[in-house]
């Protein structure tokens, strides 16, 4: 930190940098969100509705092109509706995100699943 920085950080004319740090995770952290909750009311949505969430070919990325290709699964064609109507967030998350970072997993499912039997019980 050199002086012309200190200046400014004492006088109130800049963040210092664990403020704009904390800033910055917390916007990161609020736009995970908003991509997640589509993923967790799908998930919701199935259960509640008793619908499967997978078929035996659930598993890799998601084809969000996959209009009337192999079957994925309801909870992903749940997903795969909704980014291609408009969710704009959704869909740039499902594309860019690696297949690991999705949080469409039959694993994931079973988590968010577990974590609403715990709510709920």
């Amino acid at each position: 930190l050199d002086a012309g920085q200190f200046l400014e950080i004492s006088e109130g004319r800049k963040n210092p940098i664990d403020q704009d740090i904390g800033a910055g995770l917390k916007e990161q952290i609020a736009k995970n969100r908003k991509c997640l909750t589509p993923v967790i009311t799908k998930v919701v949505w199935c259960r509640r509705q008793r619908v499967a969430l997978r078929d035996h070919r659930d598993a890799g990325k998601m084809n969000l092109s996959n209009e009337l290709g192999e079957n994925e699964g309801n909870f992903k064609a749940l997903l795969r509706l909704r980014a291609s109507n408009g969710d704009e967030p959704l869909k740039k998350y499902l594309e860019r995100c690696s297949a690991n970072a999705t949080y469409t997993s039959w694993r994931t499912q079973n988590e968010i699943i577990s974590a609403l039997n715990s709510i709920v019980l």
